[in-house]
């Protein structure tokens, strides 16, 4: 755990010692961190994330919250939910598709996804809501997706039906034409694979 580094005083000053993140909390630690309730932005594990980057100074510090707080907060989800690997974040099911067909299209595909989430949809306050959605479910189906016996049909059929459309979109500027055919895509795998909608993700999808 000696890792951690609070850089420039981010954690201690800035969003760490903030009432929003509740790193008091371990079973509110996801793979994204600590997600902010004001901003539903993640303190990520071993890294400085938008949070941090585009703090926005108006946090309600915890008057008691110290360092060695934050520093247990680092490794409590370090622990539980492993390190952050840059670009696999947010990536569950393209990675789970590239991982089962290995195509140079499926490949083609993960790297634009990629950079679409990460130039775009992260630096665009107004699809916050649609990533923490996402980092809800993306990793239950893509658990599933991998164990599915017709795993190769049903990635196949994504690539089709959906991912066809998505990119193109995607490459045309279309980007929110696309967003909405990927949670349409995220909806019909969470219908298929009978994976249940949380109380949270409820709450979202009524920001949307």
């Amino acid at each position: 755990m000696s890792n951690f580094v609070d850089k420039d005083g981010y954690y201690l000053n800035k969003c760490g010692m903030c009432y929003n993140y509740p790193i008091d909390d371990i079973s509110k630690a996801t793979p994204r961190g600590y997600v902010c309730s004001k901003y539903h932005t993640g303190w990520l594990g071993g890294t400085i994330g938008m949070a941090f980057e585009d703090s926005c100074n108006s946090q309600r510090n915890v008057r008691d919250r110290r360092h060695k707080d934050i520093k247990k907060a680092y490794e409590n989800l370090i622990r539980k939910c492993g390190r952050y690997e840059g670009k696999s974040y947010w990536s569950y099911i393209m990675t789970a598709i590239n991982n089962i067909l290995a195509t140079p299209q499926s490949q083609m595909y993960y790297e634009i996804l990629g950079k679409f989430r990460d130039e775009y949809m992260q630096n665009n306050i107004k699809y916050w809501h649609y990533l923490v959605s996402y980092d809800i479910y993306g990793r239950l189906i893509a658990e599933e997706l991998l164990n599915d016996s017709y795993a190769k049909d049903m990635a196949n059929y994504l690539m089709n039906d959906y991912l066809n459309y998505i990119v193109n979109y995607i490459l045309n500027n279309q980007y929110q034409e696309a967003i909405l055919l990927y949670v349409e895509m995220v909806c019909f795998l969470k219908e298929f694979y009978n994976i249940k909608s949380l109380d949270a993700d409820e709450r979202t999808r009524k920001l949307m």
